[in-house]
């Protein structure tokens, strides 16, 4: 092949010697022989394998590629002197696309000798190059070390040690690393990047020794969002997710019956920053912090910086410890806003527990402990969960903790991307500019009597067209529009007028606005609220953004 080309592959290929991939190059699967045009394969149903049959690596790359569509198994990077025993089922140190493709039962098993490079790490993927992207893929009981002869592993899935990266919509099931003595990050082991993960499944996944059941940060900046995290284990620290030396964004997560010593849900070192948002933690487990340990107590380090430990819109329910039920703290700071910790359980501060001298300012959170309630904002109330025996967390229409949380520095959207908004059924006891905020990690939402089909914005030279259509109004008496010039923005209403209600309870009807008051080149963010006739408003969970531009 020819720098550039695409590769059409079909079928298996059982391997004796690794590929070497040393141009740039597009490798598609899913075909079955038949095509002319790429968009006629089936990766689903014409699956295209590459077979290391455990006795070699599947892939080896030093020029930028593209795979798209197939299954690369059974890969195998031992340890013999004149290959890197990372990576078995691909190394790369390059720039790197992979899309749709399954990752199963690869292995890095590392050496036991002095070696050139890096110990069995990234059973599936090793990565050292510059950008690397990885869209709807399924890793899966991949390893990374010798579990049976002591042999350091990091990254059961992918071993990351560079570069700026993308994993998007991806699942790491029952992937694993290390050994009895030593083991990093069962799904993800993370150093030195940037590293953004959005809708992603994590779940049994184990490092059998250190930090990071699902994933360890040893350092870099890395964000975690939308994502699930459940029932993975490490021995020591961070079952779901261990931050030593990183900074850590987690924002809109579920995590659930993850098990650690030190925190199930999260642990992170004494020097690392967290800021973590609108996240559920429920059901985890650990000697200490069951829901998360903000510093491990075991390290007395000296940081070089100054660490933030910044908890917002959080609920840690039902999880379960010796030491911090739900949060254990030993971090120099933390600071815990509009959380709601009920139901932990540990008998030595079942919500929360603190290391002297670390510190913990809880402002306007729902937390059944004394020593907080009556001061700001904080209260001690049964939050009424909808469900929590099934992990439903949302709040029952009579929760003291609807519009009781405040507005700063916190987000104005929730878990599931519902904007917070007002409840006309409770008075406003929060703080901040919007002292409506609900407490916790979902914003009580009112049950509407509107279908909405579509609603659309469509960007023009110096206006947006709003559409919406409704499948049916109940007893409707109009919309508002909201706009925002920002994610995190005041949204203000555009419309100086209720619009006025045109569907019926058997027939929806079609609306249209256009919005005149904005500018070429610049992002505008639409909501949409519905009032009813008796004066009730509900706001649609989601948001519409639309950039006009001078020329179409």
């Amino acid at each position: 092949a020819a720098a550039e080309d695409e590769i059409w592959v079909s079928g298996t290929f059982a391997l004796t010697a690794q590929i070497d991939v040393d141009i740039s190059v597009y490798i598609y699967g899913g075909f079955d022989g038949t095509e002319t045009m790429r968009e006629q394969r089936d990766p689903d149903n014409n699956a295209t394998t590459v077979d290391g049959q455990n006795s070699v690596r599947c892939f080896y790359i030093t020029d930028n590629a593209t795979l798209d569509g197939l299954t690369i198994k059974n890969g195998y990077a031992d340890d013999t002197a004149t290959s890197p025993s990372s990576g078995g089922g691909i190394y790369s140190s390059t720039s790197l696309v992979i899309i749709d493709c399954i990752f199963s039962s690869n292995i890095a098993k590392g050496r036991h000798f002095p070696h050139p490079q890096y110990e069995g790490f990234g059973g599936g993927l090793f990565f050292d190059g510059s950008i690397l992207q990885i869209d709807e893929c399924t890793f899966i009981n991949n390893h990374g070390g010798d579990e049976f002869n002591y042999i350091d592993g990091r990254g059961g899935a992918v071993y990351i040690n560079s570069g700026t990266i993308d994993i998007n919509n991806s699942t790491f099931l029952d992937n694993s690393a290390g050994s009895d003595t030593t083991g990093d990050g069962g799904g993800i082991y993370i150093n030195n990047a940037s590293v953004n993960i959005t809708d992603c499944f994590f779940s049994d996944n184990l490092a059998f020794r250190d930090w990071g059941g699902a994933v360890c940060i040893q350092s870099g900046i890395t964000s975690i969002e939308d994502s699930q995290i459940l029932s993975n284990i490490v021995d020591y620290s961070g079952a779901g997710i261990g931050n030593l030396y990183g900074t850590l964004f987690v924002t809109n997560c579920f995590f659930s019956g993850n098990s650690a010593n030190y925190g199930g849900g999260i642990c992170t070192y004494k020097c690392s920053s967290n800021i973590i948002t609108n996240s559920v933690f429920s059901n985890n487990s650990g000697y200490i912090g069951g829901g998360i340990c903000l510093g491990d107590p075991s390290i007395s380090p000296v940081c070089t910086e100054t660490a933030l430990n910044i908890v917002t819109n959080c609920t840690f329910a039902n999880n379960d410890a010796v030491e911090g039920g739900g949060i254990y703290i030993s971090a120099d700071n933390a600071t815990i806003t509009n959380c709601i910790l009920w139901g932990n359980t540990a008998s030595d501060g079942p919500q929360i527990q603190y290391y002297p001298p670390s510190a913990i300012t809880a402002t306007y959170c729902n937390i059944d402990q004394d020593g907080f309630a009556g001061s700001n904002g904080n209260i001690r109330q049964d939050p009424l969960f909808v469900e929590p025996s099934n992990e439903n967390y949302r709040l029952q229409d009579a929760s003291p903790c609807i519009d009781s949380g405040t507005s700063d520095n916190a987000p104005t959207t929730d878990i599931e991307g519902s904007h917070r908004y007002d409840d006309p059924n409770m008075p406003n006891t929060g703080g901040g500019t919007l002292p409506y905020y609900d407490m916790g990690a979902y914003e009580r939402q009112t049950p509407t009597l509107i279908e909405l089909s579509s609603f659309t914005a469509a960007p023009q030279s110096g206006t947006v067209i709003i559409e919406w259509i409704t499948a049916s109004e109940i007893d409707n008496a109009g919309f508002n529009l909201y706009r925002a010039e920002a994610d995190d923005g005041q949204y203000t209403r555009i419309n100086d007028e209720l619009i006025p209600a045109e569907g019926t309870a058997t027939f929806g009807a079609a609306y249209e606005f256009v919005d005149k008051n904005v500018q070429n080149r610049k992002t505008y963010l639409y909501m949409l609220e519905d009032v009813d006739l008796n004066g009730t408003s509900t706001m649609h969970g989601g948001s519409v953004s639309a950039t006009p531009r001078l020329i179409y």
